[in-house]
């Protein structure tokens, strides 16, 4: 680790050069023995200098790349819980300055959240989904990356 800071901001204001720096972001709440700032909530994160993501840990937001059914890379992040195996939640999009939220399924708006990001894309639904994807880097302890896909 250096002494050097690790930059801190709104997770909606990450960008894709930031997940090449750092491809495991944490919130700043549960960065152990970080205080969220006097402009901070809880919204915000800051990196793990870590290579692999690592065991025991919720809510991780790790660099993700992303394939929509019609072939269109896209680069975002993906909540990786690792607290009881590793597991994955909602997803966002980092494309063009905007950050697109992809949730899961489970989550109780999404499918209009679906519509919105294929329009926020310019593509049908059926041109974004399902989408694909694959994580930037493994879960500790393993040699591959975790993939998968949001039906949508």
């Amino acid at each position: 680790m250096s002494d050097v800071a690790l930059p801190r901001k709104p997770i909606d204001e990450l960008v894709p050069s930031d997940l090449l720096a750092f491809p495991i972001w944490q919130f700043v709440s549960d960065a152990g023995d970080q205080e969220l700032g006097q402009d901070e909530d809880e919204t915000w994160v800051t990196p793990l200098e870590q290579s692999s993501v690592p065991l025991g840990r919720l809510s991780l937001s790790v660099a993700t790349g992303f394939v929509t059914s019609a072939g269109r890379e896209l680069v975002g992040i993906l909540q990786v819980n690792t607290e009881d195996g590793a597991s994955v939640g909602h997803a966002a999009l980092l494309v063009e300055g905007e950050y697109l939220f992809l949730p899961s399924a489970e989550y109780i708006d999404a499918e209009a959240d679906y519509v919105a990001l294929a329009e926020s894309l310019g593509l049908s639904r059926a041109d974004v989904f399902p989408v694909e994807w694959t994580l930037a880097v493994p879960v500790e302890g393993s040699d591959s990356v975790l993939t998968g896909r949001f039906v949508g």
